[in-house]
Formats: structure tokens, sequence, C-alpha cells
């Protein structure tokens, strides 16, 4: 914290200089140190205080969160690393919300009182023009004459009585960056005149902008709008073809009742609000914006503000769910589950908070604590004497692009002194599509280091079956929309999976039980373990130990589930069905007519299975 003579010291310097200047912490909390008054100004932030809420106090706060990478990984990607500097440009919105792009110079240097920072100079876009200007690479108007021509016919709307004729439409093309590195910066400059061209056809009469590198905005007729937006992007589509990078719409239609309740600054950022809220959806090129979006948004930067509180303050809790061997009806494991329990908002479901942290790449943070607190859980197990049980955690795909992984989970398991073969690792399916060449390596390193990987919501995408022949999984996690829809086709789906893993020698378990039926089911196609709430929801541990004692959920021992581990790879449709109960207080002995299981048997002692 520097003291109020040296903050002083700086801004009689700092603000005296052109531009906006701030200057942050080079080590990971990159906390800011200052901003000077004309960077201030870009934010719309009266006074350090409003900027300092607004950004929560560090550089990845001033960012739009998607768009956040750390400053050492800017240098060292887009600058000279040997010299510390890099040219970048930023996306960020303002305390009024409104959405600008900064062009940037990044420097690290050291300062006498403030040791090692980066000094970020904000500086004007390349692009911009005076108003009534053109956008020199498109031909297009540039975002200062655009708005201002926007606001003019806002203005004449509400003269004339006639508001709400027309619709704010904002183009994103996403991941312009990947085709600039495929194909070079002259080619994505054509491009953009391209997509320039489009529009102008489509929409003749209308004002057109080139807001940005990689966003256009428009001003329609609101009748007919979504099949010319709709044509528009097929167009773009086809031209480039390449399903990574296309041309999303947001739209946005004012009150006709009361046109000038927004400015075009504020309609166009609805409209963005509405495009970025499928930027991941492949199956939409459009959207029009809606109240909730605007309530998910605020959600969402309720996430971003508050989690590193939450975490600090316990307000993430781990729950666990009881994963149940078929065979024996005996507790086999848990899942470590993330819930978040807000003293404000109460109860926050993940699906409320884990998409918004893997957006901002902050998922690492959640991952990395349940994880230590998996360890803390299972080390406290074995001191009690209580039986331990493995316990299954969930990694992103977005951890292995700030941290490393198997290291987070290494130092857990010797920090307590826990065996490997308690902690199970769940990748989604999903991630292996994203980036899947370098996941598969990084579940090789923890499968050698004698960790088990499982595939979760397998099933759920468009590639399950072409993923085994890449990824080598200890067990295979059966998506639960199968059993949310039983049908016959869904059991000759998940029939199929159990038969296919036990050729490939990968376990099974199914996600989502809630019958007898459907645990019946299961357990008679040879699926070796069942997850849902048929045995139980989430829980915190205390009331899950309660919980497993009323039904009678006994732990399995290691040695059974090293025995039974043998057997459920065994297809039991190649004979009679299994039946297990208790001979006596001494043994549990297996009842069958399958040739297979007397096999396994033979190496599995009575004692393995007591």
């Amino acid at each position: 914290m520097l003291d109020e003579k040296t903050i002083e010291e700086l801004h009689s310097y700092y603000d005296r200089l052109p531009g906006g200047i701030c200057l942050v912490k080079a080590d990971d909390s990159e906390e800011i140190l200052l901003a000077n008054a004309e960077l201030l100004n870009y934010y719309q932030c009266a006074n350090w205080q409003e900027f300092k809420e607004l950004t929560r106090g560090t550089y990845r706060g001033m960012v739009e969160a998607s768009d956040y990478i750390p400053l050492k990984d800017i240098v060292r990607v887009k600058g000279q690393p040997e010299a510390n500097y890099a040219y970048f440009q930023f996306p960020y919105r303002t305390r009024e919300g409104h959405f600008n792009k900064g062009n940037a110079l990044l420097i690290r240097t050291t300062q006498k009182g403030l040791g090692d920072i980066w000094s970020i100079n904000v500086m004007k876009s390349k692009y911009s023009r005076a108003p009534g200007e053109t956008e020199n690479i498109t031909g297009l108007l540039g975002g200062t004459a655009f708005y201002k021509r926007v606001n003019e016919h806002i203005q004449m709307e509400k003269i004339d009585g006639i508001g709400g004729l027309y619709c704010s439409v904002y183009f994103n093309l996403t991941n312009f960056k990947l085709y600039n590195s495929n194909y070079g910066i002259e080619q994505g400059d054509e491009l953009l005149r391209k997509v320039a061209d489009v529009l102008r056809a489509h929409f003749p009469y209308s004002i057109i902008a080139h807001l940005n590198a990689d966003n256009f905005a428009l001003v329609a007729p609101r009748d007919g709008v979504i099949e010319q937006v709709e044509a528009v992007c097929r167009e773009v589509d086809e031209m480039i073809d390449n399903f990574s990078i296309t041309l999303k719409a947001g739209v946005f239609f004012r009150d006709p009742d009361n046109p000038s309740e927004y400015t075009a600054n504020s309609a166009f950022d609805m409209a963005k609000i509405a495009c970025d809220s499928i930027k991941g959806d492949a199956s939409r090129s459009w959207a029009t914006y809606t109240e909730t979006m605007g309530k998910n948004l605020a959600a969402r930067a309720y996430v971003l503000e508050n989690f590193d509180r939450a975490l600090r303050n316990g307000y993430i809790k781990i729950f666990y769910q009881p994963v149940v061997r078929t065979l024996t009806g005996k507790l086999c494991g848990m899942e470590a589950l993330a819930r978040w329990e807000d003293p404000e908002r109460g109860r926050l479901t993940p699906d409320m908070f884990v998409p918004v942290l893997e957006d901002a790449k902050l998922i690492y943070k959640l991952d990395s604590y349940v994880v230590e607190q998996v360890g803390k859980r299972l080390h406290t197990m074995e001191d009690s004497g209580m039986p331990v049980l493995p316990i299954s955690v969930n990694l992103s795909s977005a951890d292995f692009d700030q941290v490393d992984p198997l290291d987070v989970v290494e130092r857990v398991v010797r920090k307590y002194r826990l065996p490997r073969s308690y902690i199970r690792i769940e990748i989604t399916e999903s991630a292996l599509v994203k980036d899947g060449k370098k996941l598969q390596r990084e579940i090789d390193r923890f499968r050698k280091a004698g960790y088990q990987c499982w595939m979760d919501d397998f099933g759920s995408g468009y590639s399950s079956f072409n993923v085994l022949q890449n990824f080598h999984f200890d067990e295979l996690k059966i998506d639960m929309a199968f059993l949310r829809n039983f049908n016959d086709q869904s059991r000759k789906i998940i029939k199929s999976i159990v038969l296919m893993a036990k050729s490939l020698g990968v376990h099974t378990l199914a996600e989502g039980a809630e019958t007898q039926e459907q645990v019946d089911f299961l357990r008679s196609v040879g699926c070796e373990k069942i997850q849902g709430y048929f045995y139980g929801r989430p829980m915190k541990y205390d009331d899950l130990r309660v919980h497993c004692r009323d039904k009678n959920l006994r732990e399995e021992t290691r040695q059974e589930e090293f025995a039974y581990d043998k057997l459920g790879l065994i297809n039991v449709l190649t004979g009679a069905p299994v039946a297990l109960c208790a001979v006596n207080d001494k043994s549990m002995r297996i009842l069958y007519e399958n040739d297979a299981y007397k096999k396994v048997l033979e190496d599995v002692s009575v004692s393995d299975l007591r």
C-alpha cells in the first residue's frame, strides 16, 4: 500500500502526461497502484475510489472478462520478452456501462518505492477520425461519427413522433484474431472490407460503422431486420468457410412508446450484450436483447466482484455426492462439488458461477480450492480412523491454461501425505474438443503419476466415441441426460456404452439415477457404479455420513474395491445376472452362473471381499 505522499508525487507527474496511464504490480496479483486522471476519464470514473470499485483494484478488472490475458503473457506472446514491452489492445466497460476498446503500450520497469511494475500507457485508437470522416480500412464510419449520427437520428425520431421504427444491430467476428494468425494481417483487413461490402449490400439505406477490429454496428428499420441479419451472417460464414470463425449478431429493439429512453451508446451496449450471449453457441447466429440478459450480466458482475471474498471468507462450501457400486450396494466413492452460500444472495448454484469463472479464466482458483479442501477432508478421515473412500474432483480445460493442475494436486497429496489413489480426476467430454492434443498430454501425465482419470458427461457431445480413440480414461461417467429421458432408445444407448467400455477395459458410472427401475436396469447391463438422487443428493460431509447411516450404505474396503474393479470389467450379458448376498458374518460370496466370474475369482481370496 502506497502512502499518501508517494501517491501525491506520482499524480503530480503522471496527471500531466497525455493519455491514460496505469501502474500495476508485476506479480500474479496485478494490483493497480495508480491510475492517472485521464484513465479515470476513459472509464467514466469521477475519482480513484470509483475506479477501484469498478475494477476491483486489479488489471483483470480493467478488461472485459472473456478477453483477459495476464500481462506477463501479453509480453510473451505479442511483445519483445527480452525488452519487456508490447503493444496490445484490450476491450473494457466503463462505469456507466459503455463498451470501449483501448490501444496500449505495456512496459515492465522498476521504480524506486514501487519495485517491479507494469506501466500501461493507453492511447487513442489509431483508426479514430474526426466526426464525419470514414474509417480507413472499410470505408465505413468510425465510432465517433457513427454515434453522433445515430443520436441525431434518435432526436429526429423524437421530434417526428415516430420512435421505435428502427433498431440497433451489433456484429462481431468471433475469433478474428485466429483469422489474422492463420492468414496474416493483410488478409484480415481484406476480410473486414468484404464484411463491410456485405453489410452495405443488405442494408443499403442504413447507418453503418466499423467500430474496431472485429466489431460492426448499424441502425436499420425493424421490419424484416432478422431475416436480413441472418442473410448477412450466412453469407459471411460461407465466405470464411471456417466453423471456428463466424459472424454473430445482437439486435436491440427500442420501446416504440419510449424511443428516447436509450442513447445511441446504451442501445448498442444492449445489442452487444445480446451478441455476446451466443458467442459460444454454434447453433445460433443472432439474438435479441432481453431483460434477462441484463440481469444475467448483473449476476455475472456480482460473481466476479465477490468471488475472491467468497473464497477468503469460506462462503464456498464443498458438498459430496455418494457413489454406489451396483454389485454390492456399498458406498465406493464420492464426488466433490462446490456450492456458494452467499450472505447477501443466498445459495448460488454452480450454473450461476462456474461458467462465469470459466469465461473469466478464474476457474483454476475454484478448482485449486476444491482440491485443497478434498485433501484436507481425506487427511481428517485417515487420522480419525474412519473408512477412507476415494473422492473425485472436477478440472476445467481452462485450468490447464492458467496453472499446472498436476502440480496443484501433487502439492496437496504431499502436504497431507495421501495415496494418489484417493483422488480421482474428472474432465468433461466437451473440454476435450477445445484443445484435444494439449489435454491428451496432461491426462497422460496424471495417469503416469498414478491418478485415475475419468471422462465426465460421456455422451453429451457429438464426438463421444471418436474421443475414446485418442484419450485414455480409467472410467466413463455416462451423462445423466440418458436417464432423464429414460426410454427404449436411451436404454439401448446406455447398454452399448457399457459393453463398449468393458471391451476397452474402461469402468463405467451412470449419473442421474433417481428410481429403482433405473438402478435395476443399470445393474442388469453391468454398469459398475451409480451416482444420483436415488442414493443421495450432494450434501455436506457430516450430513452425508448421517444420510449413509440412515440408508444403511456401508463403505466398501480397499480390498473390495480392488476385487470388484476386476469383476466390473466382465460382460455380464454373456451369462446369467449376478446376485450378491452375505453368507455369514465372516465373508461374502458371489452366487453366479457366469464362467467369466470364476476365472477372476480364482485370484481373489475371500478376505479380499470382506
